[in-house]
């Protein structure tokens, strides 16, 4: 293998790394909402799945989410492997999940346009609030011993951050489809 060959292999994961650390400044772009703080994280994680494929976009959440663990104060509250039982630690591990939901529905879309990409956004981030809200519940709930009432729970954790999500997701969807043929001679 000559020197060219190693570096446009070592391109991809790169490239994760590079999206690790988007992410994590994402967490310091906040919107202080109740119960859940609106960063760009979700996004820029979801953006890892369309851009760099499922398993490389997963591989940059992982990334970030261990390094957060480790305690680098990459999260939105810090880090540290006591933040696994922060309330909001659930959406930090969805963001895997998210980044890899993101990553295969584009790459099985024909079409790789705006609609395309904001649909793939779209499932990515229902991901996300599957595995977050199923932990902040269980969190809340169970181990902080929080009554938490339903109502109030969804509109506070799902409703208001999710139409904020939504609204970043149509930007981001105008920017994945334009740097989507970009990134595609990069990704294996």
């Amino acid at each position: 293998m000559n020197k060219k060959q190693i570096r446009l292999n070592a391109t991809p994961y790169i490239l994760c790394a590079l999206f690790a650390a988007l992410i994590a400044a994402g967490a310091y772009i906040k919107i202080p909402l109740p119960l859940v703080p609106v960063t760009l994280q979700l996004q820029f994680a979801l953006l890892a799945g369309v851009l760099l494929g499922p398993n490389k976009g997963a591989l940059s959440a992982l990334i970030y989410a261990l390094a957060g663990l480790a305690g680098i104060p990459v999260f939105a509250g810090g880090g540290g492997i006591q933040y696994v039982i922060s309330p909001t630690f659930g959406y930090i591990a969805g963001f895997i999940a998210g980044a890899f939901t993101a990553g295969r529905i584009i790459k099985r879309s024909a079409a790789k346009g705006t609609a395309a990409c904001f649909a793939a956004l779209l499932a990515g981030t229902l991901a996300v609030y599957a595995v977050g809200l199923v932990y902040l519940y269980l969190i809340k709930r169970f181990s902080l011993g929080q009554e938490v009432g339903l109502r109030a729970f969804f509109l506070s954790a799902l409703l208001i951050p999710l139409a904020a999500d939504l609204v970043k997701n149509a930007v981001f969807a105008a920017l994945a489809a334009r740097m989507l043929p970009l990134t595609g001679k990069y990704v294996v």
